[in-house]
């Protein structure tokens, strides 16, 4: 049986989000983070509330890993480059300024580390490539001419 590909794919429900739904609580308190705004949710994330940053991820995940998966092809992949999005974010936090959605910030993370990985896999292809060729790596990035 092989793997269908296309738009429905993406929408099947993944490990990383069952993940966040597992931990996601169920009181009536999540109501309420959910009127929540972004910009209030970073800056409580900014002030060392763990809770802040858990909101985001929860509001952004799944739309990340739409365009992840657009960009990559691949579930696993996809759900790498949700993470390394929100490590990013994490980690990067105090150089958000708010002229911008926090989602925009996000989307222009996650596309950054999917474009990353397709680099880095080109990268890897051609190196496999010219190992195999015996030709020079100056030959191939030179536009791969024939001589």
């Amino acid at each position: 049986m092989t793997k269908k590909r296309g738009r429905n794919n993406c929408r099947r429900r993944s490990k990383f989000f069952l993940l966040i739904e597992a931990n996601r609580p169920q009181d009536s308190s999540s109501n309420l983070m959910m009127e929540e705004s972004d910009a209030a949710a970073v800056a409580r994330a900014l002030a060392g509330d763990q809770d802040g940053f858990r909101v985001l991820v929860e509001r952004h995940s799944h739309a990340l890993f739409r365009l992840a998966y657009r960009m990559t092809g691949n579930e696993q992949d996809a759900e790498d480059m949700v993470q390394e999005t929100f490590l990013r974010a994490y980690r990067q936090l105090g150089r958000f300024e708010s002229r911008a959605n926090f989602s925009t910030w996000l989307h222009r993370i996650a596309a950054n580390c999917s474009l990353d990985l397709l680099r880095k896999r080109k990268r890897t292809m051609l190196t496999i490539w010219w190992q195999g060729t015996g030709r020079p790596a100056e030959w191939c990035r030179a536009g791969c001419r024939s001589e």
